[in-house]
């Protein structure tokens, strides 16, 4: 009987192989193959971060292609006085040579309180590498106002180098004109007395401002002489342009050194830092009067 039934099984595997043939022969192979187009950036060798063309500029995170072209200022603060006691100066140079001149420019916003001189200068193949000075030099305005800062701009003028005309960021020099008229001083007031009692734990507090406004921050620091009779707070606090005249208090606390030593005179200094060259290492002192009385021994 299976016999019987061969040529039928036969000629069933026959037509399905033809059938797998035929779809084997039509079917259609797909690569998933993302290949450029023969005329894109790509294929020719453009595009992408390492191609195409170069920006100017100094090479940054933000301009990773620039050209390293940019320029070097000496100095970001400079101080004059307005009696001409003492005067300053900054020093501009490139960073690579340039292709064409270069032509860099100083703008003053202020020439009442700062002279700036020259006001330009170019830098050209031969000169490029050489520091060129602008002078400083403080202005009388015969006016108490104080001590004020002017920031100068420095930037590029002009150049038909493309490395130096785009991509350059403005550089700025702020200029401390000291004021004639008026003193660079720390002012220190006592509020009451300045005494205190080791075993009573008092407190006494004085204040600290500017005598005049001074042309930058102005960070006094203070200390004691013997922090094991009295202490300070805050240890420091700072002053600006406008908050110049405005007291700030700093609390006195006794300190109980478990020693019948007597009453302690402790000095309190105030010392002054600052980029305004008139406030910068001054300083002034109060003292305080450390009462010993019925301290405990141990």
């Amino acid at each position: 009987m299976f016999l019987s039934r061969l040529p039928a099984l036969l000629l069933l595997i026959g037509l399905s192989l033809a059938l797998i043939g035929c779809d084997l022969k039509e079917a259609t192979i797909v690569y998933d193959v993302d290949f450029p187009r023969a005329d894109s950036d790509e294929a020719q060798g453009g595009g992408g971060d390492d191609g195409g063309s170069t920006p100017g500029g100094p090479v940054t995170p933000t301009n990773p292609n620039g050209s390293g072209a940019s320029y070097t200022v000496s100095k970001t603060i400079a101080n004059v006085y307005e009696d001409h006691s003492d005067n300053d100066s900054f020093t501009i140079v490139l960073s690579k040579a340039p292709t064409a001149d270069v032509y860099v420019g100083i703008t003053n916003p202020d020439t009442t309180e700062v002279s700036a001189s020259p006001t330009s200068v170019v830098f050209g193949t031969g000169n490029w590498s050489t520091a060129q000075t602008i002078s400083l030099i403080g202005v009388e305005d015969g006016i108490v106002d104080g001590n004020l800062a002017t920031n100068l701009t420095v930037y590029i003028d002009n150049s038909t180098d493309s490395n130096y005309n785009t991509g350059i960021d403005n550089a700025t020099v702020a200029v401390n004109s000291i004021d004639s008229s008026s003193i660079s001083a720390i002012t220190l007031t006592t509020t009451g007395g300045n005494s205190v009692t080791e075993s009573s734990g008092t407190t006494d507090t004085f204040t600290v401002a500017l005598a005049t406004r001074p042309a930058q921050n102005v960070t006094v620091t203070l200390t004691s002489a013997d922090t094991g009779e009295v202490t300070v707070a805050p240890s420091s606090v700072v002053f600006g342009t406008g908050n110049f005249s405005s007291a700030q208090t700093i609390t006195l606390t006794a300190v109980e050194d478990f020693v019948v030593d007597g009453n302690q005179n402790v000095n309190i200094s105030a010392n002054a830092t600052s980029t305004d060259i008139s406030y910068n290492s001054i300083g002034s002192t109060t003292p305080v009067t450390v009462d010993d009385a019925a301290g405990p021994v141990l």
